[in-house]
């Protein structure tokens, strides 16, 4: 038996006693709402407001129970009546603004966090506050300001791995990849079991270049959760700019037995088709991504390719129509149509799309 059910037993050997202990209701709520236990933990909260019903913990209380069972609105209602008794409630403030992150109603989500700040002069849940406000900046892309929260949540709890997370996936979005890596080198330290540390470290050391370093963080992603599909289809992009693409199919297969539906990982899969010179595989991969996402301009020029290559010089001239058709500014589409003119003899068609390739891209072929 844990210390919460002994707990448990005590409050109703209290409440036997005194039936009107609007505490001990109270206490046993909070036992029952920390094993889980919500909807036992609502019916506690219940009977305390009966007894006592301008006690505002009993309501922030309820109304974690409430968000915690997803009944959002519910939750928002308890919040309201704790400060409409206390309207100071720094703890109302940070859980009302914490269900409204969860609504995604980020601005209303920001002005609670800010009373939650404002309002709790003992400093004892500054951390979270700015965490969670830090989050809903991060939500609507206003970066800079979620990294200045984060940097004061890390100020109040600098041992919250989640912290580190967030602020180095903010990193890896505005591009500085190596502030991105040490975060997310604190966040593991902190963390080690926390496998989407490792994912967004190896995505950072992809950015970088830095291919090896990336799968070796895939590959303690993939110990630690096997059926994460962004781990393969990281480490299978890794090894495919490394050219070992008998890796990256392997890699890419299991992202699509994980997720049938990822149209790029058969895209990528068609790329390393292509190095190997299985253009059937690759052509039906396209064909697959173009099932997928028939406006797939991408799609349809590699597949175009792959028809070249194999010589199958009118589909890829299709395939080119269609992904210049799509994308009238996919210069490469029309240098590849180009190249197949020039194959059939057609040197009019030919100069026609490589002056067009010119003009889009400024080269000459």
């Amino acid at each position: 038996m844990g210390e919460n059910e002994r707990a448990i037993q005590d409050f109703d050997k209290a409440i036997e006693i005194n039936p009107q202990f609007a505490e001990a209701y109270l206490s046993r709520g909070e036992a029952n709402r920390v094993l889980e236990e919500y909807e036992r933990a609502i019916q506690d909260y219940n009977k305390a407001i009966e007894i006592d019903p301008q006690w505002t913990v009993i309501y922030v209380g309820r109304g974690n129970a409430y968000s915690a069972l997803g009944e959002y609105e519910n939750a928002i209602q308890d919040f309201d009546k704790a400060l409409e008794i206390d309207p100071e409630n720094a703890f109302a403030y940070l859980n009302r603004g914490s269900t409204y992150l969860v609504l995604e109603e980020y601005e209303r989500a920001i002005q609670d966090f800010d009373k939650a700040i404002e309002f709790d002069s003992q400093h004892i849940q500054r951390a979270r506050s700015y965490l969670n406000r830090g989050l809903a900046y991060d939500y609507l892309g206003q970066f800079e300001r979620a990294i200045q929260d984060y940097d004061k949540a890390i100020e109040f709890d600098p041992q919250n791995a989640l912290i580190y997370f967030r602020r180095g996936a903010i990193y890896g979005l505005l591009g500085e990849y190596e502030r991105a890596i040490q975060d997310f080198d604190i966040a593991i330290e902190l963390d080690p079991q926390d496998a989407t540390a490792y994912i967004s470290r190896g995505v950072a050391y992809y950015d970088l270049g830095e291919f090896e370093r990336s799968i070796q963080d895939c590959d303690r992603a993939i110990e630690l959760t096997p059926q994460d599909s962004d781990a393969y289809w990281y480490r299978g992009r890794a090894y495919y700019f490394l050219e070992e693409n008998e890796q990256a199919i392997q890699d890419f297969n299991k992202v699509i037995e994980l997720n049938p539906q990822d149209s790029e990982a058969y895209l990528y899969r068609g790329f390393a088709y292509d190095s190997l010179g299985k253009f059937e595989l690759s052509i039906q991969d396209y064909s697959k991504v173009i099932e997928l996402n028939p406006h797939d301009a991408d799609a349809y020029f590699n597949r175009g390719l792959a028809y070249g290559m194999s010589g199958q010089y009118e589909r890829a001239i299709q395939d080119f129509d269609r992904a210049i058709e799509i994308d009238p500014q996919n210069g490469e589409a029309y240098y590849g149509r180009g190249l197949t003119y020039q194959i059939l003899g057609k040197t009019a068609e030919a100069e026609a799309d490589f002056d067009k390739y010119e003009e889009l891209t400024g080269k000459r072929p």
